[in-house]
């Protein structure tokens, strides 16, 4: 069964995250303090990609890792149409999953 991403910079961020040595509950709380309400257990879900990450938290998990906004997306080749693009990334169809990402 295929899982269903509702995002892309997970990945990214558990890498940036990985990259400082720090845990997901020293991520939560770098992001609390200044000012984004978040447990670890949310941060996780992002991480693996269950859950969307809106555009405010998208900016405070860039600034939280020092990092840009754009560095939290996986690098696409211009060459490389979106549809094989997000088809590599996520492993399946884009297609079959556009009905269910809504959710």
């Amino acid at each position: 069964m295929n899982r269903i991403h509702k995002n892309l910079v997970g990945m990214e961020i558990k890498k940036q995250r990985h990259r400082r040595g720090w845990s997901q509950s020293m991520l939560a709380t770098q992001l609390q303090t200044a000012g984004l309400n978040i447990s670890r257990s949310t941060l996780a879900k992002i991480e693996c990609g269950a859950k969307r990450v809106g555009d405010l938290e998208l900016l405070y998990l860039a600034l939280a890792l020092k990092v840009s906004v754009q560095r939290l997306f996986p690098p696409i080749d211009s060459k490389e149409a979106l549809y094989e693009f997000l088809e590599r990334l996520l492993g399946s169809d884009p297609a079959t999953r556009r009905g269910k990402a809504n959710n």
